[in-house]
């Protein structure tokens, strides 16, 4: 799809915006939890702002205590570790680049400190690395051309767990092939990549406004058919989901539930608490907590104006 040219880009507003680093690689491989393609896409080409951390507590301490990581690295295994401000650049592509947290002294290895709440912890325990993690210490271990990785986390402040990792050239020669055609294809060409069942919010933010125009594209017709079809496969597992809750509704009565085999089935219940808004409303105090929302809702209609 191309855009406009009213959003060329302006690699100005932020440095990060002129290349793709460790922290992107998993975004663009959508292997991220947190950030897809098109969200990618839209940061390095100025269509959302890149978000601003410096008044995030959780990155503002989890950068201090990188260096605590770090050290406690080091004194388990009695090596040196030194801090790099200089990013490592492709030696083909000057904008896929790789900003290491640590390189080990008189070693092939490098170290990515990080830190995490007690709540994720689980995603480090026996060994395990969360996939983003492991895509950005394969991509900077490549770029310091670098052949192991250790990654160490200190998990809610008090808990030490790391994990070393040989570098994967297959795996970074399929990054490099991955950003490379994501950089030139999309970005340089001002092309939005697909989206995803996750780019909801994303184009909402991106296109927050509708004008009065209308697109003639015939082309997507059959798609849009097979998206009411699939509307009203739904409609009828729908039915059929509410038909056998009622069934296990009845067959429950007044009882707390049904056990099986397999599983416990239970309607209970549930006492929950909301404003009155009526009797706000007769208070007239009821705009004084009140909030509109303003948002974009799609509608598939046939049309009356074409036989």
């Amino acid at each position: 799809m191309k855009i406009s040219d009213k959003y060329a880009q302006d690699f100005t507003q932020d440095e990060r915006m002129t290349y793709i680093g460790g922290s992107d690689i998993a975004a663009i491989m959508g292997k991220s939890r947190w950030c897809t393609p098109l969200k990618m896409w839209a940061y390095k080409t100025g269509r959302l702002p890149t978000p601003d951390l410096s008044k995030n507590e959780r990155v503002k301490f989890g950068k201090k205590l990188e260096w605590v990581v770090a050290e406690e690295y080091a004194t388990r295994h009695n090596v040196k570790v030194q801090s790099r401000k200089e990013a490592y650049t492709h030696p083909r592509f000057n904008f896929l680049k790789a900003h290491v947290d640590r390189i080990i002294i008189n070693s092939d290895k490098i170290l990515e400190a990080k830190t995490c709440g007690a709540e994720k912890g689980k995603e480090w325990l026996n060994s395990n690395v969360p996939t983003e993690y492991v895509l950005q210490g394969n991509w900077n271990a490549g770029m310091a051309k670098r052949n192991i990785f250790s990654i160490a986390v200190l998990i809610g402040g008090n808990h030490y767990e790391e994990v070393t990792l040989n570098f994967d050239k297959q795996l970074f020669d399929m990054q490099v092939e991955i950003a490379v055609n994501f950089w030139k294809e999309y970005v340089v060409k001002n092309v939005m990549p697909p989206v995803s069942a996750d780019d909801e919010s994303i184009l909402l933010e991106i296109y927050p406004k509708h004008t009065e125009d209308m697109i003639e594209n015939q082309e997507i017709e059959d798609r849009i058919a097979y998206l009411k079809e699939l509307e009203n496969y739904q409609k009828e597992q729908d039915e059929e989901i509410k038909k056998i809750k009622n069934e296990l509704k009845a067959i429950i009565g007044d009882k707390q539930g049904i056990l099986t085999n397999k599983y416990k089935v239970t309607w209970k219940e549930i006492t929950k608490e909301y404003p009155d808004s009526e009797k706000l409303k007769t208070d007239g105090i009821f705009e004084n907590y009140s909030k509109i929302t303003t948002y974009r809702q799609m509608r598939i209609d046939k049309r009356k104006d074409v036989a």
